[in-house]
């Protein structure tokens, strides 16, 4: 590695938070102004190898951590592309999405929630926290079903 200053910023960088690929590349670039392309390249290229940095890695770690908060599936992809994780890894989050897992979570926020709100208003709040459509429609004909049935 040419320039073992940069190699040590990125690894300090990302000790301290969970950075995408080009998260990182833009903030080294912003700290070194006059950093080369092969210099990042290779930075980002060495770091990839250790596994100190990987997109795919950081985007399932997103998806569970936010799924434990809570959080729908637009609120996740959202987020993915916030931190500019790799278009290939977001399709490949999409393509497997556990949208049972989901379900879960929201019919166990949607119970808890109902006990001092409308159910309407705690739709409303699944909606605002990213939950898929079909979800909200699996939860609302999970809590409501039709008279005789």
């Amino acid at each position: 590695m040419k320039n073992k200053s940069i190699y040590l910023s990125a690894l300090k960088l990302i000790s301290r938070k969970d950075y995408s690929e080009v998260e990182l590349k833009n903030r080294l670039t912003s700290i070194y102004a006059n950093i080369s392309d092969t210099e990042l390249n290779q930075t980002i290229e060495e770091l990839k190898n250790k596994r100190y940095l990987d997109d795919f890695e950081l985007a399932y770690f997103i998806v569970e951590k936010f799924l434990t908060k809570k959080k729908g599936y637009h609120y996740i992809i959202s987020v993915l592309k916030y931190k500019q994780i790799k278009e290939e890894v977001i399709k490949n989050i999409e393509e497997n999405f556990d949208y049972r897992k989901e379900f879960e979570i929201a019919k166990k926020f949607f119970t808890e929630k109902v006990k001092n709100r409308s159910s309407l208003q705690v739709l409303r709040m699944l909606s605002r926290r990213g939950f898929s459509f079909t979800t909200l429609e699996k939860v609302s004909e999970h809590f409501y079903k039709p008279e005789g049935e």
